[in-house]
């Protein structure tokens, strides 16, 4: 059952007749906040960046991991509101460059792969919410079931009030899993399927250099392409929230049916980890605890395991 009411609800009734730099003020405080009280969770992501980027002085090992927690709270803040900004506000928070090479897959007609990543994930959805807008058949793989945003009991009642669907059918949410049975549909019927290529819900990885070690990265979505023969356009989400952001469309590659998928799963992990290095603190899979050592032996885990994340 939803909650009744949660302090957010009062953020999304209050925009936009307050000042959007009043809520990125209180959501950095709440950044903050959740910082100094949760010990384990900031040692925790402190311990990860001091393993990705070996180096740092403790001065900028506190600043990044402060940021970390800062920039968390500010993207689900624009996860919040997004529905409620206009198209100029969102695209002048998050301006797109490269739009053109996804018209360019598009004009095909065929299905399109949108590789994006944990990096500002938060944003992934605004995107997704910005091309609908503008006529796009976006559809965002989700590995739940239900809802994974469930609004409040009273939000609910505000978007009945206002005519507004649930935010996850908003962005085009369904559901997939491991079943890529509803991706393959999706892009059959000619729609553009967003989804991560550093998750870890994947029945299959290939290890491949990334930041001096070897990781094992999803090959899901590219196998996927390479079956359905559907472009991969990968997409990365640099820069800083509330108001650094941009995102920027690579250019597309296809897989074909001799292709190494490793390779084309390595050359994305080496765009991801140009961007990661420029702002690690906007990762989110930093709250994972020891991650680099969680994500080593994470193809050693169980199916049922890997659901559970």
């Amino acid at each position: 059952m939803n909650k009744l009411l949660k302090l957010s609800d009062l953020a999304f009734v209050s925009y936009p007749t307050l000042p959007l730099r009043w809520f990125f003020a209180v959501a950095r405080w709440q950044g903050v906040l959740r910082q100094k009280t949760n010990k384990r969770l900031s040692l925790a992501v402190r311990r990860n960046l001091t393993n990705l980027i070996p180096g740092l002085s403790d001065t900028e090992l506190d600043i990044r991991t402060r940021r970390f927690f800062e920039y968390s709270r500010l993207g689900d803040l624009l996860f919040l509101l997004a529905a409620k900004m206009s198209d100029q506000t969102l695209l002048e928070l998050c301006p797109i460059y490269g739009l053109d090479r996804l018209e360019r897959c598009r004009a095909s007609g065929r299905g399109v792969i949108v590789l994006a990543s944990h990096l500002n994930c938060r944003a992934m959805s605004l995107l997704a919410l910005m091309l609908r807008r503008r006529g796009y058949d976006v559809r965002v793989a989700l590995p739940n079931e239900t809802d994974p945003w469930p609004a409040t009991a009273f939000r609910s009642w505000l978007n009945r009030l206002n005519g507004l669907p649930a935010f996850f059918e908003q962005i085009g949410g369904f559901y997939s899993k491991f079943n890529i049975r509803p991706i393959a549909q999706a892009l059959a019927e000619g729609a553009i399927v967003m989804q991560t290529g550093d998750g870890w819900h994947s029945a299959g990885f290939a290890e491949v250099d990334f930041l001096d070690r070897r990781l094992p990265f999803t090959t899901g979505m590219i196998r996927v392409a390479q079956v359905t023969g559907v472009p991969v356009v990968p997409l990365f989400i640099a820069g800083t929230p509330p108001d650094s952001l941009r995102f920027v469309v690579e250019e597309p590659f296809t897989v074909g049916k001799t292709d190494a998928v490793k390779s084309k799963v390595a050359a994305y992990a080496k765009r991801l980890e140009h961007y990661l290095l420029e702002h690690p603190e906007c990762w989110a899979l930093l709250d994972i605890p020891d991650l680099l050592q969680t994500w080593s032996n994470w193809p050693n885990q169980s199916l049922e395991e890997r659901h559970r994340l």
